[in-house]
């Protein structure tokens, strides 16, 4: 096939389905076949389709972040990141939607409306690129663009049933005002585009002291010693869960790798008061520029969710030494998480204690803040450590819930080791192959 074939099939799947599933709200078909049609044929993605989240700036279009407010900024450059992708022949057919601000575990609640899971179009997708996982299960692209600051790479992932890596601090080149622990990659239906995408993206600053890794193709030949975490530091995992996490683990097993049951050592009171004292600032900043932009209160310009705003305002009043206080918590924390880790090549848990939630659980205006906001921290206790501690992170899709939902398993490695997991993925991918299991809302069901 030609890129213009190519773009034409996305664009006819994008226009047969998205209606319903609402994964990529904001279309640049036009350009699309534009570059299609002139576009040089070299590259190692020349013509494949592609999608940027809501998140990075890309020339010409919206750069909401989900909000009603950033949604009428229009950048005139495109990020870094974004070029690196058109270099490689990516073809971006527009931008995946995104929660306010990237906040929440599920594509709810954001300036273009939710996005609903192509296996169900009832239950969530996950967040905050989940957008970008259900352009990936509907089978419109084979890869899009996500960021991940507490698991929203591998949380839309497991619950649409494709391939997420979050990678590890310094690993990859950042688009444009990602927090120190948001991590951009993509999400993929195989391993190997998620390899290529994360060879091509490496931050190749000279400041970096990460070796350069290339484009792993294969797995690996060492067998290596896994961690069994089965419940995180916020909840129990429920049991449907936690037998789709044992069977993975036999499965490691059978593969020839060790696997030994280890506990979290996280605390989660003193562990969620730290994180919120160094993430809701940025929301604050956020709404004290929008109200300085219309001079109205944010409460009277409705330009910010009621959700977003109340989290935004648990910094309020925060001075520098509560800042340092916290960042220094979380730095101590991460010397004893990487002790807990040293006994292992890597650790395995899942990627939430429960499947993916029906629609409105994560995202409700009606219900206290308190409620809801234990929820999202419930769902995070398992991936945002990996963000705080920079560590690289994965979500493999092997299982299925009895409802039709996909369960990923999540494996997570020490520092500068995405080559490991990849390793592992790829051994996993032959073992039990998911890229053929096609969500009820997807191309292959048209």
């Amino acid at each position: 096939m030609s890129p213009k074939e190519l773009i034409e099939a996305s664009i006819r799947a994008i226009e047969s389905l998205d209606g319903k599933i609402n994964a990529i709200p904001v279309h640049d078909f036009e350009r699309a076949l534009d570059r299609a049609s002139s576009i040089r044929l070299q590259g190692p993605f020349v013509g494949v389709p592609f999608a940027i989240k809501d998140t990075a700036r890309v020339a010409g279009l919206p750069n909401a972040k989900g909000n009603k407010f950033f949604a009428k900024k229009v950048p005139t450059q495109s990020d870094g990141l974004v070029r690196l992708y058109e270099a490689a022949g990516l073809i971006s057919l527009g931008i995946t939607n995104t929660p306010e601000m990237s906040l929440i575990s599920s594509a709810e609640g954001g300036v273009y409306g939710d996005t609903k899971n192509p296996w169900n179009l009832d239950y969530s997708t996950g967040g905050s690129s989940g957008g970008a996982a259900a352009a990936v299960a509907a089978g419109y692209m084979p890869l899009a663009h996500g960021t991940d600051g507490a698991g929203s790479i591998r949380i839309p992932a497991s619950h649409c049933g494709v391939f997420g890596l979050k990678p590890g601090r310094d690993r990859v080149l950042q688009a444009h005002s990602t927090p120190r622990f948001a991590f951009d990659h993509v999400l993929s239906r195989t391993v190997r585009d998620s390899a290529l995408s994360l060879a091509i993206t490496q931050n190749q600053s000279p400041d970096i002291a990460l070796q350069r890794m290339g484009f792993v193709q294969r797995p690996g030949k060492r067998r290596l010693k896994i961690g069994l975490q089965l419940d995180g530091y916020t909840s129990a995992t429920q049991p449907e869960v936690k037998n789709a996490i044992e069977d993975t683990a036999r499965l490691c097993q059978i593969l020839g790798h060790e696997v030994v049951e280890t506990k979290q050592i996280i605390d989660r009171d003193e562990y969620e008061k730290n994180y919120i004292a160094l993430y809701a600032g940025g929301i604050l900043n956020a709404r004290k520029a929008i109200e300085a932009a219309t001079g109205q209160p944010i409460a009277e310009s409705g330009l910010m969710n009621d959700f977003t705003i109340k989290f935004g305002n648990q910094a309020e009043g925060q001075t520098t030494d509560d800042i340092n206080a916290a960042e220094a918590y979380l730095v101590g924390l991460e010397q004893r998480f990487n002790t807990w880790m040293t006994p292992f090549d890597l650790v395995l848990s899942p990627v939430m204690y429960a499947p993916a939630p029906r629609l409105g659980l994560l995202f409700n205006e009606d219900e206290e803040f308190s409620v809801v906001s234990r929820r999202v921290f419930d769902y995070l206790g398992f991936t945002s450590p990996m963000n705080v501690f920079g560590l690289p992170a994965m979500s493999v899709p092997l299982h299925t819930s009895a409802t039709g939902l996909p369960i990923g398993s999540h494996f997570a490695a020490k520092y500068g080791q995405e080559p490991m997991l990849l390793e592992l993925a790829y051994e996993l991918e032959a073992a039990r192959p998911w890229k053929d299991k096609w969500a009820s809302n997807s191309i292959a069901m048209l």
